[in-house]
């Protein structure tokens, strides 16, 4: 069975348990599921203004299966501004961010404009899945989602500036895919005498 699913569906309010809700808790120990952080809400910050189904299932549980993806703009650095009438969400209550506004493909042999966490949800997908399929000689199979949720966030490009969008900032593929090279390098704080 599939280790990653990516799901840019987004269902409100949040208080009710659906179909869904049980599939994703029935996969609980074997798959990851990345969801799209939706549109028409703009900026959330709190926890209890998250009523999105499933991107906000990780806000209230870190250990859960969900990984929340937010939607940059092609920069990289500032969220996604609206493209119609609903505003892209983002903002601390979501795990990560990638880049979601591209040129892609339509149906009838077109292309044309693409925007949204829709878009930017397949990248965190694509960087899950190559993890899983990296091999390593300490890891002898798949990581569970919550290790391999751990490894997307502590290898995440943070700054304060990315805060706004995503907890954990934009998602970095070199350092998540160094599988073998897994070390930290803590730099002293400004002031403090180096060691």
């Amino acid at each position: 069975h599939p280790v990653v699913v990516n799901l840019s569906a987004t269902q409100r309010p949040l208080g009710h348990p659906s179909n869904l809700d049980s599939l994703i808790e029935r996969h609980r120990e074997g798959v990851l599921f990345v969801a799209a952080a939706g549109k028409g809400s703009g900026r959330i910050d709190s926890r209890n203004h998250c009523i999105l189904r499933p991107a906000c299932l990780s806000t209230y549980a870190e250990n859960t299966n969900v990984i929340s993806v937010a939607a940059l703009d092609p920069s990289g650095g500032r969220p996604l501004t609206a493209s119609g009438a609903e505003p892209p969400d983002y903002g601390p209550v979501f795990d990560v961010a990638a880049v979601g506004a591209v040129t892609g493909p339509f149906h009838g042999n077109a292309f044309g404009p693409m925007a949204g966490s829709s878009v930017a949800a397949p990248y965190v997908t694509a960087l899950a899945s190559l993890i899983q399929a990296v091999s390593s000689p300490r890891r002898p199979g798949p990581l569970a989602p919550w290790r391999l949720k751990q490894r997307i966030f502590s290898t995440a490009d943070y700054s304060l500036a990315l805060l706004d969008v995503a907890r954990y900032g934009r998602i970095n593929f070199s350092r998540a895919l160094a599988i073998d090279k897994e070390q930290w390098r803590l730099k002293p704080s400004s002031g403090a005498p180096e060691r």
